[in-house]
């Protein structure tokens, strides 16, 4: 397989992994991507690419994080649900500190 087609089939495996793992339908990416099922199909197939406009498509509307697609590096996604993490036990930590401090405590 040369460069351009192993890249296709990498992509397409890791866009499947996505959708497999988002509990998402071929049906529905097709759709959201403004494309064909057949098409889609190619695509996590490997027989076809993504298109630059469809890749930013696939960022704006499901947040697919494409450095990851692209080059399988899954760091960005991994400190991403990190600090989703931590924001939330932020949120928490002041909401709480606010309510001692309402109630006198602090």
């Amino acid at each position: 397989m040369d460069g351009k087609g192993q890249l296709y089939y990498d992509v397409g495996q890791r866009l499947r992994k996505w959708r497999r793992h988002n509990e998402c339908t071929q049906e529905k990416m097709a759709e959201l991507l403004e494309m064909s099922l057949t098409f889609y199909s190619k695509i996590e197939r490997g027989k076809s690419g993504l298109s630059i406009e469809k890749l930013v498509l696939l960022h704006e509307k499901l947040e697919v994080d494409i450095t990851y697609l692209l080059t399988g590096d899954a760091s960005s996604i991994v400190n991403l649900d990190a600090a989703r993490g931590q924001m939330e036990a932020l949120r928490y930590l002041r909401k709480y500190l606010n309510r001692l401090h309402e109630e006198g405590d602090l």
